[in-house]
């Protein structure tokens, strides 16, 4: 079997003897030492669109150098991780109700903050409203668990709002697709405003919810 890296991931080329679960490329048949009529088939079921799969049966059926029995699929190579690390503050500038809602927001795709005037839809990725943590996007209130301790977010259960608290880990579901972990560091005081809140976080970037 030949492999080439594509686009992060490993993709067959080229395979010799029974395509146990090659495919119908023309291509790789014509290289796979089969006979000329398995050949033809599988060029037949690639233009006909049929799903079959001449050429998978074990023996010799066709096939040169055909030993039988199946081989398991080749598992397809998991996406690079790309996690970004960092930190960033969201300042709360004044009480959020109309007319003086004025609050900071972060996105993790860009690593940038909006000002978000108005309350509601949450316009970023990640917000705080007084003592309330905010997405568009949705974020599972995880506990004080370490952010270094989660590997996967989860994959269900994700809410508009978790009240914050120093500690936390958030898990988030970002407007990308994304997902990234989130730690408050530091919740500021929401009665003396402006307000200045820290908070630690990793985006995993590649589309995944693992964080190794």
């Amino acid at each position: 079997m030949l492999f080439a890296l594509e686009e992060g991931s490993m993709r067959l080329r080229n395979l010799r003897g029974d395509l146990v679960y090659a495919t119908l490329s023309p291509e790789i048949a014509d290289s796979s030492g089969l006979g000329e009529k398995v050949i033809e088939k599988i060029k037949i079921a690639a233009r006909d669109g049929t799903g079959d799969q001449p050429g998978a049966g074990g023996g010799t059926g066709g096939t040169t150098g055909g030993t039988g029995g199946a081989t398991p699929p080749v598992p397809a190579s998991p996406a690079a991780s790309q996690v970004t690390i960092g930190n960033f503050t969201l300042t709360q500038y004044k009480l959020p109700h109309p007319p003086n809602f004025d609050i900071e927001g972060f996105n993790f795709s860009t690593r940038s903050k909006t000002r978000e005037t108005s309350p509601f839809p949450v316009q970023s990725d990640f917000r705080r409203r007084e003592g309330w943590i905010e997405s568009r996007g949705g974020l599972v209130d995880l506990g004080p668990v370490g952010l270094e301790n989660v590997v996967e977010a989860p994959a269900s259960g994700y809410k508009d709002a978790a009240s914050g608290a120093p500690g936390r880990i958030y898990a988030v579901r970002c407007g990308d697709g994304t997902y990234a972990l989130v730690e408050t560091m530091f919740m500021a005081d929401s009665n003396n405003l402006p307000s200045t809140s820290t908070f630690r976080y990793k985006h995993q970037r590649n589309g995944t919810r693992i964080f190794k």
